[in-house]
């Protein structure tokens, strides 16, 4: 059971789960959730991972595991998310043409998208105009 506050849009269950909401937006599911997490071996997208699961809902993931930050963090917070019941983890990246309708295809009641391509900012290639008072 997930108990909470429900922080800016209501939160909305699928596929007949119970919905309370009082006065406050608190709010209680009843039953478990399949929760698909992009970005899942990042610090933010393997914790929440870790949280769902230990409530006793399943978990459904992907990540490119790229080298921007390193690797080996990655893959040590996937072991020991495979080493969990509930979890199933797939390698790619979610621009891959047709990979994300693939793996929606077995239904989601949740899609949590963590996944970003860190430090795409300005390149310094780029000059930027600055920007004059007149």
């Amino acid at each position: 059971m997930i108990k909470g506050r429900a922080i800016g849009a209501p939160f909305v269950v699928k596929r007949g789960y119970s919905r309370v909401i009082d006065q406050q937006n608190d709010f209680e599911v009843g039953g478990f959730m399949r929760v698909f997490i992009t970005g899942v071996a990042g610090f933010i997208g393997s914790t929440l991972a870790h949280l769902l699961l230990d409530q006793g809902h399943q978990v459904a993931g992907i990540d490119s595991l790229n080298d921007y930050y390193d690797p080996t963090l990655k893959t040590a917070r996937l072991d020991r998310l495979m080493a969990r019941d509930g979890f199933a983890f797939t390698e790619g990246k979610i621009e891959t043409p047709g990979l994300l309708a693939d793996l929606f295809s077995t239904g989601y009641d949740a899609v949590v998208h963590l996944a970003a391509q860190a430090g795409c900012g300005i390149p310094s290639t780029i000059r930027v105009p600055i920007l004059r008072r007149i």
